[in-house]
């Protein structure tokens, strides 16, 4: 199976971030996950679990279609 992995979500998330102030590595405490896995996720070389982005849309308090928009 392949996986797919959603452009730009990333930068969406890395966007997010910034906007409320938060480092890689306070995000990437919340989260359960380290700040490389974090910071590699941001810059799009790699994928997030699905659970993850959850958390994060729940925490920006966005959809989670936010950071999927636009992938068709």
């Amino acid at each position: 199976m392949k996986i797919v992995k959603p452009p730009h979500a990333g930068k969406r998330l890395r966007y997010m971030r910034e906007k409320h102030n938060l480092s890689v590595f306070q995000l990437a405490r919340i989260l359960g996950v380290s700040a490389a896995e974090l910071h590699n996720f941001e810059n799009e070389k790699k994928m997030l679990r699905a659970e993850t982005i959850a958390v994060c849309a729940h925490i920006f308090d966005v959809p989670l279609k936010w950071f999927y928009e636009g992938v068709s």
